[in-house]
């Protein structure tokens, strides 16, 4: 896949202008706090459910990509958030291995 992530060789932007998949130095950290500015400026999700999910990602920032017992988060994620759910497909990909997405029937 021909990514671009701009067109000055010292400022690069975080997600390709070409396809939104993230930079590849950008942290798990990063993805994560993208994500989490996803469901804050989400107009679907109520105030409780929007800190419940915040909470749920700050944990998955604390594990690795390959735990499998991050799948209840992600779930989570999913059930209370369908459309920001939908819309981060290429950043999830990155936070999670081939084994929770198999997990969450994403394969």
């Amino acid at each position: 896949m021909l990514t671009e992530y701009g067109d000055k060789p010292t400022k690069g932007a975080n997600f390709c202008r070409r396809c939104a998949s993230p930079a590849p130095w950008l942290t798990r950290h990063d993805l994560i706090g993208w994500l989490q500015a996803q469901i804050e400026v989400a107009s679907d999700i109520p105030a409780t459910t929007r800190l419940e999910l915040r909470e749920l990602l700050d944990r998955l920032q604390r594990t690795e990509a390959d735990d499998e017992r991050a799948a209840a988060s992600w779930q989570r994620v999913r059930d209370a958030a369908p459309q920001v759910w939908a819309a981060t497909k290429t950043v999830r990909n990155v936070l999670m291995s081939e084994g929770v997405k198999k997990l969450l029937d994403l394969l």
